[in-house]
């Protein structure tokens, strides 16, 4: 039996510095030309923003420790859609053919229905990104329409 207790080593404030991300703005400049415009949100541990843009969903812009993590949120599914095994079985299928992104549902905090579709690229290198960036484009381009069955409409949602 071993009783020695493993080392550790305390980090600091200097030494995390030297691994502190230093990319965003490439990262943001890339964004800008392909078309998004970007609003900062307030995150005290982030850099997060929403990007913006006419011809495509918005996309929630996270970076932090060299991770890039896009979010696209798809709200107003009708509540039956939990209910429905055919609705998790297109979610599966979504996943499975995927190349970046993650599709899951989540009720949130006013008790909507949202479809989250969630993607993360590691680092900055320009066409890669520019790669992940318009492959994961084209993924909820293809894949959010696949789900309209279950999409409250808004004639659906009057009081």
């Amino acid at each position: 039996m071993n009783t020695h207790a493993a080392p550790t080593t305390k980090v600091t404030i200097k030494e995390k510095a030297k691994y502190k991300f230093t990319d965003t703005k490439n990262i943001y400049e890339h964004l800008e030309y392909l078309g998004y415009t970007l609003e900062k949100l307030e995150d005290p541990n982030d850099d997060f923003s929403l990007a913006k843009s006419l011809a495509k969903p918005n996309v929630y812009v996270t970076i932090n420790q060299h991770w890039v993590k896009l979010v696209v949120r798809y709200g107003s599914y009708e509540h039956t859609a939990l209910e429905d095994i055919e609705f998790f079985k297109a979610l599966n299928d979504i996943n499975k053919q995927s190349r970046y992104s993650l599709w899951f549902v989540t009720v949130d905090h006013d008790d909507s229905v949202i479809v989250v579709s969630y993607a993360a690229y590691r680092g900055y290198e320009k066409i890669s990104f520019g790669d992940f960036v318009t492959t994961y484009e084209q993924e909820c381009a293809t894949y959010a329409p696949t789900l309209s069955k279950w999409f409250m409409r808004a004639e659906d949602n009057r009081g």
